[in-house]
């Protein structure tokens, strides 16, 4: 483990003590251990990190403590809300909908994903639009609900609007079943290259048009695992977990060869491995120009540890010139999703990079 995050920890750096937290949590530059986790996640919170309450709440929700409670869960939750994260929001208010651990609540619900929406969470602004559209808790106001679609139409997350079209099409999530609004949706994404929503897409224009059998919310699930891109996923996850296995019995040019060929097929796992090899120069040669080249590539396909290695390599100067407004940019995308030493690189540079991460990043995990 980094001895200056450690150091920066015991001197009362709260982005350090969630950085030490989360790399228990996740066995990175350590031991995993989830009850050393819950130590340090507690001395952030207790410290005011907001973030930690939060990771302790899906500490609790998923069961990785040693000691799993509910109201371990409903109270680092609460905390986390009280603390103004909207995601957290946004599952205090589901919990109210559902009526799940918490009594079922309508308004209570609708005061929580009011709150959500109005800090920039995309899926809640509209979770918010669309209860003000149905007149979810007898608040109807569909001009502003209007108002709420376009702006999270514009939010430009591919992402996003495929897991919007899936509530619309299975009636998930409190959205009744509406396979127009539905390709709507895939539609959206798949302009931006989502290769799941195109295959969603296709699939739901053909059940408005009559030419596939309305089938069972599990048969018409089924269908999205035997797309052409789920298909090329499981290829490049298979050749990535050969790759690994030919790591481990050190047969180290084929294990860079099955690395090569999974990264070319977009795996960022293993262009981050690739650049980590790179780095390291243990293994092949040393060359600081292709181990940054694989970090961008894993950066701008969305991984968090290799935007963490980027900014890192922006702030030291390795592999590219010195600049740390980049290196301020990869730590802050590193943050949105979900490393949280993304936090302590940004705290050298500000006092509240949560803040910071907020406002910067439209989708925060």
């Amino acid at each position: 483990m980094d001895a200056k995050i450690q150091k920066a920890a015991k001197e009362g750096n709260i982005y350090a003590m969630l950085a030490i937290a989360y790399m228990y949590q996740k066995g990175k530059d350590t031991d995993l251990s989830p009850a050393d986790a819950v130590i340090w996640y507690e001395r952030s919170a207790a410290a005011g990190c907001s973030r930690a309450k939060w990771e302790l709440a899906k500490m609790y929700r998923f069961s990785e403590v040693p000691d799993p409670g509910r109201q371990k869960y409903i109270y680092w939750l609460q905390a986390a809300a009280d603390a103004g994260i909207p995601e957290v929001r946004r599952e205090l208010s589901a919990r109210y909908f559902y009526g799940s651990l918490l009594p079922k609540d309508e308004e209570k619900s609708m005061y929580w994903i009011r709150l959500a929406a109005e800090g920039n969470d995309p899926l809640s602004e509209f979770r918010y639009a669309y209860a003000l559209e149905i007149g979810y808790a007898g608040q109807h106001d569909p001009d502003t609900a209007a108002k709420m679609y376009e702006k999270f139409n514009t939010s430009g997350d591919a992402e996003l609007f495929f897991k919007i079209g899936q509530n619309f099409e299975f009636g998930l999530e409190g959205c009744r079943v509406d396979i127009k609004r539905a390709c709507n949706y895939y539609r959206m994404g798949a302009r931006m290259g989502h290769d799941k929503s195109y295959f969603s897409l296709t699939r739901a224009v053909a059940t408005i048009e009559g030419r596939q059998r309305q089938d069972s919310f599990m048969e018409r699930r089924n269908l999205i695992l035997q797309t052409p891109s789920a298909l090329e996923e499981e290829k490049r996850d298979g050749t990535l977990a050969e790759a690994d296995d030919l790591m481990e019995e050190g047969l180290f040019e084929e294990a860079i060869d099955r690395y090569q060929e999974s990264a070319d097929l977009g795996n960022t796992d293993a262009m981050f491995m690739l650049a980590m090899l790179y780095h390291d120069g243990s293994i092949v040669r040393r060359n600081d120009h292709l181990a940054f080249e694989y970090l961008t590539k894993a950066s701008l396909s969305g991984s968090c540890d290799a935007q963490l290695f980027l900014g890192r390599s922006y702030e030291s100067g390795r592999g590219k010139n010195k600049n740390i407004e980049e290196a301020i940019k990869y730590f802050a995308m590193s943050a949105a999703g979900g490393n949280m030493v993304g936090y302590y690189y940004l705290s050298k540079y500000m006092p509240r990079p949560e803040l910071y991460v907020r406002s910067t990043q439209r989708i925060v995990r």
